[in-house]
């Protein structure tokens, strides 16, 4: 009968440990990893709000995921009226929160909408322009009114950025702005162009 020597045992007893140990690795890996995504899917689901109007089916606030274009954001209230002008509606840009997609019917002059947290003025009227500083912002500085200049940035969201900042201290980098509850991937993005670290 074949019996193994003691060096062969230890060697089968060293290899035995160490795909044991493989496994528990790789397994402990995937689990972490699963709930990293989890929690990265968790926070891009909060939803943005637009309010579209004009020559559509049917007008009114609609609710969106972040990172949607303005053709779904139209095919969601109904799709455009055969008067509707689509050719003066940039169908393939990014929808904002608390934007107005208008679509004019044809023949109408183009109606100027404004993007979210953008100056705008009264015609005929004795109304000054509405000061609004387009940034960029210092995320250790900046106040939440500054930060609802920002497109996108509400005033729920800038005052969780501040408390962010008043519970952690300064960001150390833009990304860490990720953090913050409600702000993934789209919005950190979407964000850049307006607000940075020094």
């Amino acid at each position: 009968m074949f019996e193994f020597t003691h060096r062969q045992r230890i060697a089968a007893l060293i290899l035995l440990v160490a795909l044991l140990l493989g496994g528990a690795l790789l397994y402990f890996k995937r689990e972490n990893q699963g709930y990293a995504e989890e929690y990265r899917a968790t926070a891009e689901e909060e939803f943005i709000y637009v309010h579209v109007c004009g020559a559509v089916a049917e007008p009114g606030v609609i609710k969106l995921k972040p990172g949607t274009r303005k053709y779904h954001a139209l095919r969601q209230a109904g799709g455009a009226l055969p008067e509707g002008d689509l050719n003066q509606v940039n169908l393939a840009e990014y929808v904002l929160d608390g934007e107005q997609i208008y679509v004019p019917r044809k023949g109408e002059a183009p109606l100027k909408t404004a993007r979210p947290k953008t100056a705008s003025t009264t015609a005929g009227s004795n109304v000054s322009k509405a000061k609004v500083a387009q940034g960029p912002y210092d995320l250790n500085k900046a106040t939440a009114a500054e930060l609802e200049n920002v497109p996108g940035i509400g005033p729920a969201l800038a005052e969780r950025i501040i408390r962010y900042r008043t519970e952690h201290g300064k960001f150390g980098s833009y990304e860490e702005l990720g953090k913050v509850s409600g702000i993934g991937a789209v919005k950190l993005e979407q964000f850049r162009e307006y607000l940075f670290v020094k």
